[in-house]
């Protein structure tokens, strides 16, 4: 048998923000000359054409979408309200901090340095299709994966079910039953560099990477779900989230 497992970083984000996300479009629309709500409505109505770039960047989206709601805003329009959006939609893409948790340290566990942001740390197994087989409770955000991995036994389980694991380098030294890339461990004592891959090492990581691909179909499952790429409820209800999206996953 064969499994592919990998780490899924769930960001937790400012629930409070979303209450800014309306006045933001209305403001926006109102900067192009368009209906506030008529303008927020179209532009919800787009989020699958905008996540695919239909439109292009960001300004041709808001002319594109003005122009949906029946307006034609100028370029002086058009300069006045992009910073506008993008502003207001970067705030609600801050991770949340709790400023208590701040102060006092208890936030720096969710912190994740690979990501940038807060977030929690779910180890999933899937079959090499890409099947889901099973996640793990959430762990903060800041556990490396190997770490987490041994935290809820996998390796040792893996090995003891006589599963073949295909993981990416974050999983070197699990152990036997878990198969990583090459990696450049050699310094060049000439140039101080690590030495390249040599052929045969790249053509080892160009199977693997084609074995593994498949199996991490999984992790993009997950990630079309919102409520886990952007969790607003506290980290501590997190596997109750990941558990209630595997049920219906798997029930699909």
């Amino acid at each position: 048998m064969r499994a592919v497992i990998f780490g899924y970083f769930g960001t937790l984000t400012d629930p409070g923000a979303e209450e800014y996300r309306e006045p933001v479009a209305h403001r926006t629309g109102e900067l192009l000359g368009v209906c506030r709500p008529r303008f927020r409505k179209v532009l919800a109505g787009s989020f699958g054409e905008r996540t695919i770039g239909v439109h292009g960047g960001t300004e041709s989206t808001l002319r594109a979408v003005a122009r949906s709601c029946g307006a034609n805003p100028s370029s002086a329009q058009l300069a006045v309200a992009l910073p506008h959006h993008r502003s207001g939609h970067a705030r609600l893409r801050q991770p949340r901090i709790d400023r208590v948790a701040m102060a006092s340290g208890r936030d720096r566990p969710y912190y994740s340095g690979k990501q940038k942001a807060h977030g929690v740390n779910v180890q999933v197994v899937a079959g090499p299709a890409g099947r889901l087989i099973w996640v793990s409770p959430a762990l903060p955000g800041a556990r490396h994966d190997l770490g987490a991995a041994r935290e809820h036994g996998l390796p040792g389980a893996l090995a003891a079910a006589g599963v073949r694991a295909l993981a990416d380098t974050a999983y070197q030294g699990a152990g036997p039953a878990v198969t990583v890339p090459q990696r450049r461990r050699r310094l060049d004592p000439g140039t101080g560099r690590y030495r390249p891959l040599s052929q045969n090492q790249k053509d080892v990581n160009t199977a693997h990477a084609r074995l593994r691909g498949p199996g991490e179909r999984a992790n993009a499952e997950l990630k079309n779900w919102k409520v886990l790429r952007k969790i607003r409820s506290s980290p501590s209800q997190a596997t109750t989230l990941v558990n209630a999206v595997q049920t219906l996953i798997l029930a699909g």
